[in-house]
């Protein structure tokens, strides 16, 4: 082969390779960019989402309050009362009234004598006439006054709280109240009934994985968020501290027995309502739940000095759910009254010292 053959091939692979530089080159800045958005991705956008790679993060100033739903059974201290005559009546009290013994609660005026309603007849043999009383219209005795009456005032007392199983509670509960004569009445006939003021309570299930955080002796407090004055209208309510007085697990659900001195009147004719319980409500500075840990057997977490350094810093906790929790801020004082200096707001808490 002569030079110049031998210059033309030389000349024809070069051309060769870079036609096929050419057509990779475009391939080349398609991976190139790819590399780069998957890099920008991994470094900037994972870490927000997942918390991945981040180890700290700001505690900041913030609300907590865990809500528990379930559903509450009404038991009252309460005792029905029947007319001693028949004739016209007429009410001197307002439903939920509090009366002292002896007040006219209602008037008979004494005349002809009717039957008493199918109706009321039929609650007032469900409460037995031995648990009825007899009344002029006077008090027999002082407490809250209800016109309203359900079949159950002898069945669900608070002497019957802990013998009530979930299912039979469910089956009461769905009895429905009957109002009372508004103007004449018959003889024995369900006048009114007396509600002991003192102390009232309530029953309610709810889950069993929330059992933990009912604790016999705590105290919480109760909302009944769905009740209406009958035409559908919300009525204005204010929330109702109880007390925890007795827990117990009953097929897959925790029944809880709760008590008040606190009575609220647009409850002296419910006897089943949605309730939320409600375990937390507190203002603190939030953290995530995984921060904690003990040292020394105190409760803290770990938080970043200005030299990038992590110290332990005791805290108080206020309140917590699943995965948060609310902690007095800047400082606290502990059971000694001593001050103990804690997390302040915008500091680096380590995310899950443990790991």
């Amino acid at each position: 082969m002569n030079e110049k053959a031998i210059k033309k091939e030389q000349d024809t692979e070069l051309k060769r390779k870079r036609n096929n530089f050419r057509r990779r080159k475009p391939r080349l800045a398609v991976v190139y960019i790819a590399v780069l958005a998957l890099l920008y991705v991994i470094i900037f956008v994972f870490p927000r989402v997942t918390g991945f790679l981040t180890s700290t993060y700001v505690a900041q100033y913030g609300e907590l309050r865990v809500v528990v739903p379930g559903t509450g059974y009404i038991i009252r201290d309460e005792k029905v009362y029947g007319a001693d005559q028949g004739g016209e009546l007429k009410r001197e009290a307002t439903e939920g009234q509090l009366i002292r013994k002896g007040e006219s609660v209602v008037t008979i005026t004494k005349g002809a004598d009717g039957q008493i309603p199918q109706s009321i007849h039929k609650l007032a043999e469900s409460i037995g006439s031995k648990n009825i009383g007899k009344t002029d219209g006077k008090a027999p005795a002082g407490g809250i006054v209800s016109y309203w009456i359900d079949g159950l005032e002898s069945k669900l007392t608070p002497k019957s709280i802990n013998k009530l199983k979930l299912k039979e509670l469910e089956e009461l509960g769905k009895s429905k109240s009957v109002q009372l004569a508004e103007t004449s009445i018959a003889k024995n006939e369900p006048a009114f009934k007396i509600i002991e003021k003192s102390r009232w309570y309530m029953v309610a299930d709810v889950d069993n994985s929330v059992i933990k955080d009912f604790k016999e002796g705590r105290t919480i407090t109760v909302e009944f968020p769905e009740l209406t004055d009958g035409s559908g209208k919300g009525i204005e309510q204010h929330p109702v501290r109880m007390t925890v007085v007795k827990v117990t697990k009953e097929a897959g659900k925790a029944k809880l027995v709760l008590e008040t001195t606190m009575f609220m009147d647009q409850l002296t004719k419910e006897r089943m309502a949605s309730v939320s319980l409600i375990t937390a409500d507190v203002k603190g500075l939030i953290i995530e739940k995984s921060s904690l840990t003990k040292v020394k057997g105190q409760e803290g977490v770990y938080v970043k000095d200005k030299q990038g350094k992590y110290v332990f810093k005791p805290v108080l906790v206020l309140g917590t759910d699943k995965d948060k929790v609310a902690i007095a801020d800047s400082y606290y004082h502990n059971d000694n009254g001593e001050k103990v200096d804690t997390v302040g707001p915008y500091e680096d808490v380590l995310r899950n010292p443990k790991k």
